[in-house]
């Protein structure tokens, strides 16, 4: 059994319910809540329809691209970097009136994309946060996001949807409320989402979180088969320094997975970014050399 942690409810499983926001478009935003617990859930954002639709498209990107493929287990895992500006139409199917609404809400100014997106197949990984304040990243953080004086100034902020149920499972997104406001990684309160299709999770990058593998998956016998586990993750913020700094590294990472040495705005993407009223943050960014390419797996 997880114990319940501050300010979000865990069910008889251990499974976290809370800092949910409502099904309506004008249900509002638990600001309170998401500074408390580091995420909030919008709830049914997309139809059932509209996610098998994705993942024909994401299993079409997985046989075209192969990703950065390698073995969990029996499984086959892959990630697709920088995939909006590999295919503009994962960021149209992302960037959705509620979810721009709400990301305009949680940071309170206009909204930038972090130039940042990559989709997951069968992906699992360690306890870890995505923010980069983490050796890899050293040359390019310049401002301590634990900081007093940076602290109402952080708004680095995730979006994830996973393209199946998770309500009557523990392998979708696990995470530690609250954990953005320390830099301890302890996990006193650890627990999973009871994600269901539809629903959209939107996260402070500071948040401790991993990704789980099912028992069922374990058990699969393809790399291209339906009952894969599948989601989308992109990055959006304020236009300020940590935004800047979380873009430029994040840039140099996907250069670095996808041994390109440039990072260019797909043109589809900068229009559908323009039309949906999303900023696009100005960076500068540095090559990478392809030799060290192997690194990568440090970095996710």
């Amino acid at each position: 059994m997880v114990a319940e942690p501050a300010g979000a409810s865990v069910d008889r499983e251990g499974l976290l319910a809370g800092s949910v926001a409502g099904v309506g478009h004008n249900s509002g935003i638990d600001t309170e809540g998401f500074a408390r617990d580091g995420f909030t859930v919008l709830k049914g954002v997309f139809t059932p329809d509209e996610i098998d639709r994705m993942r024909l498209v994401f299993l079409q990107q997985f046989q075209t691209e192969g990703g950065f493929a390698g073995r969990i287990k029996t499984i086959r895992s892959a990630v697709i970097p920088d995939v909006f500006n590999r295919d503009p139409r994962i960021a149209a199917f992302v960037l959705q009136p509620r979810i721009l609404e709400a990301l305009n809400v949680l940071i309170g100014r206009p909204v930038h994309y972090l130039h940042h997106s990559d989709i997951h197949m069968n992906w699992s990984g360690g306890w870890h946060r995505d923010s980069i304040d983490k050796p890899s990243y050293y040359d390019f953080v310049k401002t301590d996001p634990w900081a007093e004086e940076n602290w109402a100034d952080y708004s680095v902020y995730k979006v994830a949807v996973y393209l199946q149920d998770h309500r009557f499972n523990t392998e979708g997104f696990n995470l530690v409320p609250g954990s953005h406001r320390i830099r301890s990684t302890e996990r006193p309160n650890e627990g999973a989402l009871r994600s269901a299709i539809g629903d959209v999770l939107i996260f402070d990058t500071r948040l401790v979180h991993r990704g789980v593998l099912s028992h069922e998956l374990e058990s699969s016998k393809s790399f291209i088969d339906g009952v894969n586990r599948m989601s989308i993750f992109s990055s959006y913020g304020a236009d300020n320094a940590m935004s800047r700094e979380f873009s430029e590294g994040t840039v140099w990472r996907q250069n670095m997975q996808r041994q390109q040495e440039e990072y260019v705005l797909n043109p589809g993407l900068k229009a559908i970014l323009e039309e949906r009223g999303v900023g696009i943050l100005p960076i500068e960014t540095k090559p990478f050399p392809k030799s060290t390419s192997s690194l990568y797996t440090t970095m996710m």
